[in-house]
């Protein structure tokens, strides 16, 4: 199929470049309803996207289209003849295309490469249907299995490939106890096959679950030290890589440039950010991005300075930056304040967010409680409801990050960050 479409390009005028994303999908899918299963399915796909570039003067524009295998070579023909008329249309500043990389690289290494993908959904089922020893249980789940294959070719030489695998949870978790029925759903996704992780995950919802009830309303504060915990401390960071990124920099909506100190006069910990080609259990571990740009680690900030900008080739092009592709593992520095030691005045620890938030561009965050628990300096309760919004760029003069860690999927870091004197919304 990819010989038959290059064949197509090659002879239709005002194609200046192009480049073939290939994507064949083996899936499974398990339903279930309590701890029984109530579908089993799978499928197999098979995604072709073209990008025709055409070029004018300084100019190139680009059109993508969706090709199937079941097309002839009429049909293939007439999309891509309207796809290089399309691309005529857009004027962008001229970018190359990707070229050929004799660096050698490996498939992300996975639990799932060899596994039988019923046998991996069965495995799944048996670690979230474990008794927790919690008053909550599994309403209903989905779990989701994703073998990958990508093919990447463009008219520089480019023909790569390689294997991506992706497991996903869908569950609703419940529980009857407390003042009124609690239901939470909640969707995660995974690489590998980590039984620790996965029994931590579903613990951590059923817990959410079984609290929520017996929850107290989160108390209005005007000052209250809050602690953020767990996966939402990867939404946190996005600030800093989306202020790193060559795309906010060329459209000028970053707040800092190449080489600003960001943490200057800060009396909390700085930061150090790199982002990861490769990071164990993360969907999004690759050698290659979709524009076959091959990737290596690249360090975005070093004590608190910003130190490297990052994107796709388009946009470190434009800015005359080293191009590092799109890269979305995140590796943060631990600090050196134990979360024991977070904990000795009143704080407000966050366990979940029903939805958190964070503005990249103006460093705005916070969210609506889902769950948190709250120390008055003598007891520590349950809570829920309320929110609370600040503004990083306030909150970094003085926050901490832990010295232990937490690996969730895309993200290496502190396992819990310390916002000193946050305002809470509650009663």
């Amino acid at each position: 199929m990819i010989d038959k479409i290059i064949k197509e390009l090659k002879g239709l005028k005002g194609v200046s470049a192009y480049k073939i994303l290939n994507t064949k999908t083996s899936s499974k899918e398990l339903f279930l309803i309590k701890d029984k299963a109530d579908m089993l399915r799978g499928k197999d796909v098979e995604d072709i996207l073209v990008t025709v570039y055409s070029d004018n003067e300084k100019n190139r524009g680009s059109s993508t289209v969706k090709l199937k295998k079941s097309m002839d070579n009429d049909e293939i023909a007439k999309i891509l003849k309207d796809a290089v008329y399309a691309a005529k249309f857009v004027k962008n500043p001229y970018y190359p295309l990707a070229k050929k990389s004799d660096k050698e690289y490996e498939n992300f290494n996975s639990s799932l490469k060899d596994m039988n993908e019923t046998d991996a959904l069965l495995r799944i089922k048996d670690i979230i249907y474990k008794d927790y020893g919690l008053d909550a249980s599994i309403n209903s789940s989905e779990i989701f299995i994703n073998k990958k294959n990508k093919r990447i070719v463009n008219s520089e030489g480019v023909d790569v490939s390689f294997d991506q695998y992706e497991g996903i949870i869908e569950v609703i978790t419940e529980s009857g106890v407390g003042k009124e029925p609690v239901e939470i759903y909640t969707l995660n996704s995974f690489a590998d096959i980590d039984e620790e992780y996965l029994e931590e995950l579903i613990g951590r919802r059923l817990f959410e679950a079984a609290e929520r009830g017996k929850a107290s309303p989160t108390k209005k504060s005007d000052k209250i030290n809050v602690i953020l915990t767990g996966e939402d401390i990867r939404t946190f960071f996005t600030f800093y890589t989306g202020q790193a990124s060559a795309r906010a920099h060329y459209e000028k909506t970053a707040l800092y440039k190449k080489g600003d100190n960001l943490f200057k006069g800060s009396k909390g910990d700085k930061l150090n950010l790199s982002l990861k080609a490769f990071m164990e259990n993360s969907i999004y571990s690759a050698p290659f991005d979709n524009d076959g740009v091959y990737l290596e680690d690249v360090k975005l900030y070093k004590d608190g300075k910003l130190k490297n900008l990052h994107g796709s080739l388009r946009f470190t092009h434009y800015l005359d930056e080293e191009t590092t592709g799109i890269i979305k593992n995140v590796e943060v520095q631990s600090g050196e304040t134990t979360i024991e030691e977070m904990k000795k005045k009143p704080y407000l620890e966050i366990l979940a967010f029903s939805d958190m938030f964070v503005d990249e561009l103006t460093g705005d965050f916070g969210g609506e409680i889902r769950l948190a628990r709250y120390f008055d300096g003598k007891d520590t309760f349950t809570v829920t409801g309320g929110s609370f919004s600040d503004n990083i760029l306030e909150v970094q003069k003085k926050f901490l990050f832990s010295k232990e860690t937490q690996l969730i999927p895309s993200f290496k870091g502190p396992k819990a960050i310390l916002l000193k004197n946050v305002k809470v919304l509650g009663e």
